[in-house]
C-alpha cells in the first residue's frame, strides 16, 4: 500500500511538469491557423496587432525565461527526491540493518526542502508569467476594440467583419491562455508534495521506544517466542540463545522460520508474544536500533544500489576511510574483485550491482557487514552465492577476529552447518529436539 502511494504520488507530480510542457504545442498550432484566418478576415487590424505583438514578445520573453529555469530546477529537485524515496522503499532493510535511517531521513528532508521551494517557486513564476500575458493581452484587445470601432463607425469596416475578427481574437486569446493553464495543476499536485513529505519526515508505525543504550557482549536470544503472520503462525513457543563468541547454525526447511527468527534477533521483527534479548536485556527496553547498529547482516540476496563499490561497502559507515573500506574487502576474499574492476573502489557497480556476479555481490555485503566491527555476524543462506569452501574460509576469518563475533549461520545446506559448533533445526515453527553440537567444533 505504501509503495503503491508513493508511486501515484510521484507519477502525479510527473504528469503536472510534462503537461505543462505539452499544453504548449497544440496552442502555438492553433494560433498559426487562427493568424491566418485573421489575415483574410482584415489585414489593417492584424496588422495593428502585430505593432503591438513586440510589446507581448517581450513581457512573454522576461517571464518565460524564468518560468523554463524554475520548470527545469523542478524537474531535478523531483528526480532527486524520487531517486531517494526509490532507494527507501527497495533498501530499507538495508538501512535497517546500517542503522542509517538518520542519515536518510536528514538526506530525504533536504531533497524536499528542495522540492517544496522549487515547486514554489515555479508556481510563483507561472502566476506571474500568466498575469503579464493576461495584462499585456487586454491592453491589445482595447487597442484593437477602439481602432476597429472607429472604422465601423466611419464605414471602412462592417460590424459583421468586425466581428468575426473579434471572435477570431478571442479564440486567440484562448490558446495565449492555454499556455499557463497548468497553475492549476501545481495546486491540485500540492496533495502529493505533502504526502512524500510525510514519508520523508515520519517515524514508522509501531516504532519502539525503548531507549537503554546497551553495549552488546555478543548474546543474542528468544524466550518463548510466537510470531505470525496474519492468520498463519511462524514460530511457536520457541526459546533460543546463542553464546557469546560461539559459531550458531539455524538450520530447517524452506518455511520452517528461519528468517523470520533473523528478523526477530535483529529487531526488525516484534514477537506477538515472549521476549527478544540482548545479553539478557529485553529488547522492548533497549534503544534497539543502537543494538542494531552492533550486529552485521549478510541477506540472502545481496543489497546492493547504483553507485561505487565504495559507497556499497561503506553503507552506514561514513567515516570508513579507503584503507578500511579496502582491507575489509581483502578480509572477504574480495582481492580478485578489487583487481578485476577497472576504477578499483570508484568503479560503479550498476543498478542493484548489476556489473558484479552473484558471489562477488556477495563478497560486497560481508565487507560491509564486517566493516562496522559487529559483536554479532548474521549470515543468511550464505551457500546461494558461495561454495562451501568460501564460506568454511570466511568462518575461520571471522574465528580469527579479535575479539571474536558471535557467528549465526541461517542455512538448509549441511554444508553450512557442518561449520556451527551447535546446530538448531527448526521445524515447523519450533526447534526440534535438544540442540545438536557438531562434531567439528565439539568441546
Amino acid at each position: 500500500v505504501l509503495h503503491s502511494r508513493v508511486v501515484s504520488d510521484s507519477e502525479r507530480i510527473d504528469t503536472t511538469v510534462t503537461s505543462l510542457i505539452a499544453g504548449v504545442a497544440p496552442a502555438v498550432l492553433s494560433g498559426a491557423m487562427l493568424l491566418v484566418v485573421l489575415s483574410w478576415l482584415d489585414w489593417r487590424l492584424l496588422l495593428l496587432a502585430a505593432v503591438l505583438t513586440p510589446l507581448l514578445w517581450l513581457g512573454g520573453r522576461a517571464t518565460s525565461r524564468r518560468v523554463r529555469d524554475e520548470l527545469a530546477g523542478f524537474r531535478a529537485a523531483f528526480e532527486r527526491y524520487s531517486t531517494g524515496a526509490s532507494f527507501v522503499l527497495r533498501q530499507a532493510d538495508l538501512i535497517r540493518y546500517a542503522v542509517a535511517e538518520d542519515a536518510e531521513l536528514e538526506r530525504q528532508a533536504d531533497a524536499h526542502a528542495s522540492l517544496r521551494d522549487r515547486g514554489t517557486r515555479m508556481a510563483m513564476s507561472f502566476a506571474v508569467h500568466g498575469q503579464v500575458q493576461r495584462l499585456l493581452v487586454a491592453v491589445a484587445a482595447l487597442t484593437v476594440f477602439v481602432v476597429g470601432g472607429i472604422r465601423v463607425a466611419e464605414g471602412e469596416l462592417s460590424i459583421g467583419a468586425f466581428l468575426a475578427f473579434w471572435l477570431a481574437a478571442g479564440m486567440m486569446h484562448a490558446a495565449i491562455e492555454s499556455i499557463s493553464s497548468g497553475v492549476p495543476d501545481l495546486l491540485a499536485a500540492s496533495n502529493s508534495l505533502a504526502a512524500l513529505r510525510e514519508l520523508a519526515t515520519g517515524a514508522p508505525p509501531g516504532a519502539r521506544t525503548g531507549t537503554t543504550v546497551h553495549t552488546l557482549a555478543g548474546v543474542l536470544g528468544v524466550r518463548d517466542v510466537h510470531f505470525s503472520y496474519g492468520e498463519r503462525p511462524i514460530l511457536r513457543g520457541v526459546t533460543l540463545e546463542v553464546a557469546r563468541g560461539s559459531v550458531v547454525a539455524v538450520s530447517g526447511a524452506n518455511g520452517a522460520g528461519k528468517s523470520t527468527l533473523l528478523h526477530l534477533l535483529t529487531g526488525l521483527y516484534r514477537p506477538d508474544r515472549g521476549v527478544v534479548h540482548a545479553d539478557g536485556h529485553d529488547y522492548a527496553t533497549l534503544d534497539v536500533r543502537h543494538v542494531r547498529r552492533q550486529i552485521g547482516v549478510v541477506p540472502q540476496h545481496p543489497q546492493l544500489f547504483t553507485g561505487t563499490l565504495r559507497e556499497n561497502v561503506a553503507f552506514g559507515v561514513p567515516h570508513a576511510t579507503d584503507a578500511d573500506v579496502r582491507a575489509a574487502l581483502v578480509r572477504v576474499g574480495g582481492d580478485a574483485l578489487l583487481a578485476r574492476l577497472p576504477e578499483g573502489l570508484a568503479t560503479r557497480v550498476g543498478e542493484r550491482g548489476a556489473r558484479l556476479s552473484g558471489g562477488e555481490a556477495q563478497r560486497v555485503a560481508m565487507a560491509r557487514a564486517l566493516l562496522g566491527h559487529p559483536r554479532v555476524l548474521i549470515l543468511d543462506e550464505p551457500s546461494t552465492h558461495l561454495d562451501a569452501g568460501s564460506i568454511e574460509s570466511l568462518v575461520a576469518t571471522v574465528r580469527a577476529l579479535s575479539p571474536q563475533p558471535t557467528v549465526v549461520l541461517v542455512s538448509h545446506d549441511a554444508a553450512v552447518t557442518a561449520l556451527a559448533d551447535t546446530v538448531y533445526t527448526l521445524v515447523d515453527g519450533q526447534l526440534e529436539g535438544e540442540p545438536h553440537r557438531t562434531p567439528r567444533h565439539a568441546a
